[in-house]
């Protein structure tokens, strides 16, 4: 899992993605230092594009929560950060 990106539409690193495979179930939330949960997905396949209410959010870290859970009933939660850069 990468743990930076930087949405500079330079087509390189521009989103935060997760690739998983065989699970049932999948969310991910993001959260800013305030608490506040700026991004949310219960689709593996969506990418966070770095921006909050339409605007790119400042550089700085990002923390992420994913639940999941798999094909054989097991249930997990991955808790991280991602770092913006600009």
């Amino acid at each position: 899992m990468p743990n930076s990106f930087s949405p500079n539409n330079d087509d390189i690193n521009d989103d935060f993605s997760v690739s998983a495979t065989g699970i049932d179930t999948y969310e991910i939330l993001i959260f800013n230092n305030w608490g506040e949960m700026i991004y949310s997905s219960s689709d593996p396949s969506d990418s966070w594009d770095g921006k909050f209410n339409g605007a790119i959010v400042p550089a700085g870290v990002y923390i992420y929560k994913i639940r999941l859970k798999a094909e054989n009933r097991e249930v997990r939660e991955i808790f991280g950060h991602i770092n913006v850069l600009h």
